[in-house]
């Protein structure tokens, strides 16, 4: 009867080992979906984060385009003020000319009437 209760013993010993293994295991297998879980997140958040700086480049980029669109449409406007510039001042000079022209052709007009009257 000794031999029974001693074996009894034995697998009542047993059975609570394996259900502490069983129970670290659990332990263990929780822990590891927790850090399977926070490991997710975590590529979540770097491909959220990667998207965002994605997004950044492009409009630095489109920026950049920006700026030397308006670099050049700067100095196109600064060369047309030039060309208008000039052109003024050619219109103000055709226009003296013209005036002085207009005065002379009533000069001879007049000297001519002079001379056949």
């Amino acid at each position: 009867f000794k031999r029974i209760k001693s074996q009894e013993e034995r697998i009542v010993e047993n059975d609570c080992q394996a259900l502490k293994e069983q129970n670290f295991l659990l332990f263990d297998i929780e822990r590891l979906q927790n850090s399977l879980s926070d490991r997710n997140q975590l590529e979540q958040l770097c491909k959220a984060q990667k998207e965002e700086i994605d997004e950044l480049e492009k409009i630095r980029q489109e920026k950049e385009v920006a700026e030397e669109t308006l670099t050049q449409a700067k100095l196109e406007l600064s060369n047309f003020m030039s060309i208008n510039g000039d052109l003024k001042e050619k219109n103000e000079s055709f226009t003296r000319e013209k005036e002085a022209s207009m005065h002379r052709e009533i000069e001879l007009k007049t000297q001519i009437e002079e001379l056949t009257t």
